[in-house]
């Protein structure tokens, strides 16, 4: 069985001489995720030490969040749902035309997001706010023309992020605190919900794959994926309403930690521990269980803050589940789809190991704050590491040449 995006048929669309960046979407978006990575850290260290200063719309807290939300993982998730529902209906979300168009809106957008930030030309950065609803509907026409209706979901996730990206930026023009604090959590929990549905997709499979030769089985569906899906959505809406509604804050703590444990449980069965020797399938593993475990820690950081602050419990979900999920998928999508073996050199485990000291790190820079950038530095070095490594990959035609 092929594993890649949990393909069960191939797309049947002709071929044509096209440049191999516009083949597929992970092609130029996931350079694009790397590179606005580097670019966004960078930034943000600039402004911890004082040697920038920025005047966009958002306050640089919620810059700093909107560009690591929708820049760095709205590419990847671009990146991935362009080529996975290709594979999931058979039908093209897009021609190399039409991906060209796409990646020269969001280039777009972050350079509008750039000039504003740069010059204080208010309202600018509302231009990047095309782009998640232009995605949107790309990939829905091909979901909904196939009746594939275990993925409108997805469809539903992305247009939610949409939405909330235009919040951010309304946000960002009212006196009202709470709404852009409700936002710009909001903005990070929905992806952590398309993280829950695609991951127990393709992290189960991608195992299984690999392991069950070495004798260990892998579980099928349960009623624990649908529970921990509810979970993550349930922490999503809870997470967006607390600083509106002292109810949703009193319901918010009990919801997430039935999210987290939800999400955890169901790893029950997925082999991991038969990963450890396999970088490309552990890195996947460990990203789905702080998924989990930073629901946990949100509920607590509610009522025992001191335990756990608001801060930390965000970034355990931020730079530990969406940003080490998207890094190991990236890197797992990008040799599936060009026909390379599935496995990565030291370089990439150099990444993978970078990404995790600077959760570590910037969980303790809430004790220790000079280790912000500690946090910063290795984040950034991860995603030059898989920039540098991948570029020649992601520019080349397939070894095999086919498309794709």
């Amino acid at each position: 069985m092929s594993d890649d995006l949990i393909s069960l048929r191939r797309p049947t669309t002709a071929t044509t001489s096209i440049p191999p960046i516009l083949a597929n979407g992970f092609r130029p978006f996931f350079l694009l995720a790397a590179a606005v990575a580097v670019g966004a850290i960078t930034a943000w260290l600039a402004v911890l030490q004082g040697w920038l200063v920025l005047h966009a719309s958002f306050g640089v807290v919620d810059l700093h969040a909107h560009e690591m939300t929708f820049g760095f993982a709205g590419a990847v998730i671009a990146g991935f749902l362009l080529t996975a529902v290709k594979n999931w209906t058979g039908q093209a979300p897009a021609t190399s035309g039409v991906l060209a168009g796409l990646v020269v809106l969001f280039v777009a957008g972050r350079a509008a997001v750039v000039i504003e930030a740069a010059t204080g030309l208010r309202g600018l950065s509302i231009l990047e706010a095309m782009f998640l609803p232009i995605l949107t509907v790309l990939i829905a026409f091909p979901i909904i023309r196939t009746r594939s209706r275990r993925n409108f979901g997805v469809v539903g996730v992305v247009a939610m992020l949409a939405v909330m990206d235009l919040l951010m930026h309304i946000a960002a023009w009212t006196p009202s605190p709470r709404l852009g604090l409700g936002v710009r959590t909001g903005a990070l929990l929905v992806p952590c919900v398309l993280l829950a549905v695609v991951g127990g997709r393709v992290i189960p499979l991608f195992t299984r794959n690999v392991v069950t030769s070495a004798g260990v089985v892998i579980r099928g569906p349960s009623p624990l994926d649908g529970l921990a899906i509810a979970g993550a959505v349930a922490a999503a809406v809870v997470s967006i309403g607390a600083p509106l509604s002292p109810i949703v804050t009193t319901i918010a703590p009990p919801v997430l930690l039935v999210a987290g444990i939800a999400t955890v449980a169901r790893m029950w069965g997925w082999g991991s521990t038969a990963t450890f020797g396999t970088p490309i399938l552990w890195i996947l593993h460990l990203g789905h269980l702080a998924l989990g475990v930073g629901f946990i820690a949100r509920g607590v950081s509610f009522v025992a803050p001191t335990i756990i602050s608001p801060s930390g419990a965000l970034h355990i979900l931020s730079i530990g589940a969406l940003t080490v999920l998207c890094l190991g998928m990236m890197s797992r999508v990008a040799l599936g789809h060009t026909g390379r073996p599935l496995t990565v050199g030291p370089a990439v485990v150099i990444a993978y190991v970078c990404l995790i000291v600077a959760l570590v790190a910037r969980i303790a820079a809430t004790w220790a704050p000079v280790l912000l950038t500690v946090a910063g530095l290795t984040f950034a070095l991860a995603f030059a590491v898989f920039f540098v490594a991948y570029a020649k990959i992601l520019v080349s035609p397939r070894p095999d040449g086919k498309p794709g």
